[in-house]
């Protein structure tokens, strides 16, 4: 599919489902300590940045982010900072030149609070389906274990928890138990399906929606579209229960 220009496709404070993909499919990440090093770019670069980092899931040849920067500027500066540096430790590691990622990153848009949390259990899915391990506790290189034990990491610096994931319950073990259940509900549901409206398409929502986001990304000049009644966007917010 042809790649929308930023502007056209996103709006500031959109939940964003991000991939970024080798170069001709190629490895990036050869070795924990690249996923390592990305992930700890990633913390400290979120944080300078006005920028929500919801969920990830580093694999070898690519990587899937679940973010909300503040504008398109703050989207596109991230990630080009991030990658370049990536790019640059890459190559000086294996002795390479050239290009290491395929472009900038896929970006597809996520309407709501119930694609934002598919989005997330598709994500931590991930390494399952592709038979890596037979369950998400047991990968390192992903944010399932932050979400369902409170374990923290490279990477886990920046999470910022989403509303509907505090809402799960009222202090922090509660959440955990309560996104466990959902995983593995989610795992035996569709967990090892593909989903390609979350990969492979610019709008991940609801028909009518989709359509609409698709109307104001062929304007010339960007104009905001009334929200309507349950339409909010997601969002996320600072988890502060120390219980």
């Amino acid at each position: 599919m042809a790649r929308l220009a930023r502007f056209r496709q996103l709006a500031p404070r959109d939940v964003n489902h991000t991939v970024w993909k080798g170069h001709n499919g190629e490895w990036i990440f050869k070795s924990d300590r690249h996923k390592e090093a990305y992930l700890k770019d990633m913390d400290e670069l979120a944080s300078e940045a006005g920028f929500n980092l919801f969920s990830f899931c580093i694999m070898n040849n690519h990587d899937h982010e679940i973010d909300q920067p503040d504008s398109v500027n703050d989207y596109s500066t991230l990630y080009h900072n991030l990658h370049s540096r990536h790019a640059q430790r890459y190559n000086k590691d294996m002795k390479r030149t050239g290009a290491v990622g395929n472009g900038r990153p896929f970006t597809t848009v996520v309407q709501d609070d119930e694609h934002f949390m598919t989005a997330m259990l598709y994500l931590d899915a991930n390494p399952v389906r592709a038979g890596i391990v037979k369950h998400a506790k047991h990968y390192r290189w992903g944010s399932y274990n932050h979400y369902a034990y409170g374990k923290t990491g490279p990477g886990t610096k920046a999470i910022v928890h989403p509303d509907w994931y505090i809402r799960l319950g009222r202090t922090h073990k509660l959440r955990q138990k309560a996104y466990r259940c959902l995983f593995d509900a989610y795992l035996r549901r569709e967990g090892m399906l593909p989903k390609p409206g979350l990969c492979s398409k610019h709008y991940f929502g609801g028909n009518e929606w989709v359509e609409r986001r698709r109307m104001r990304a062929q304007q010339q000049v960007w104009m905001p579209l009334p929200t309507p009644t349950g339409d909010t966007p997601p969002t996320g917010d600072a988890d502060l229960d120390t219980s």
